[in-house]
């Protein structure tokens, strides 16, 4: 009905940090490790926690791979909807929020430190960008060369293919 209306479905006490939905498929990632599937667009689910720290964000490329990051510098990925994952932590440093893929193979992530991080094989092997802050950040979107990083205290990252610039919306 266009958003005129919404439910309410219990799925426990942990908190939820993160959602994804492509068509009727609806993943949702939390505390503990927590992993929530839906194939049915959210009025039921199937948990397929995975253990470990804290999840923070969730991405599909498409209705089988995904990748959730976390606590610890975790990033797990899964290519059969969610149903079992792979999980590493090749930069245990640091706690990842956010993640966002532009295809197959480039995808990025975000966390504390205000580290960025690049795969440019399918979350095989992970690279860093030197952001020029130290300041946690918490969400990622990129297109093209660009990448957009939202920061706490009104910061928002910008990469331009060759350099990081800040805008902060505090003092404007």
């Amino acid at each position: 009905d266009a958003g005129a209306t919404f439910g309410s479905y219990p799925l426990g006490s942990q908190n939820f940090n993160s959602v994804y939905a492509i068509n009727q498929k609806v993943w949702i990632v939390g505390d503990a490790g927590a992993i929530q599937v839906s194939n049915n667009g959210g009025n039921s689910y199937t948990s397929y926690g995975i253990g470990g720290g804290n999840l923070n964000s969730v991405y599909f490329t498409d209705e089988n791979t995904g990748w959730a990051v976390g606590d610890g510098g975790r990033i797990a990925k899964t290519t059969n909807s969610g149903v079992t994952w792979t999980s590493t932590s090749p930069f245990g440093f640091t706690d990842l929020t956010g993640v966002k893929f532009t295809g197959a193979l480039t995808g990025y992530a975000c966390g504390s430190g205000g580290n960025v991080l690049k795969t440019t094989d399918g979350g095989a092997s992970w690279s860093t960008y030197i952001t020029g802050t130290t300041m946690n950040l918490l969400s990622i979107d990129a297109s093209g060369t660009t990448i957009i990083a939202t920061g706490v205290d009104g910061k928002i990252f910008k990469y331009n293919g060759s350099i990081w610039s800040t805008i902060d919306y505090k003092s404007t």
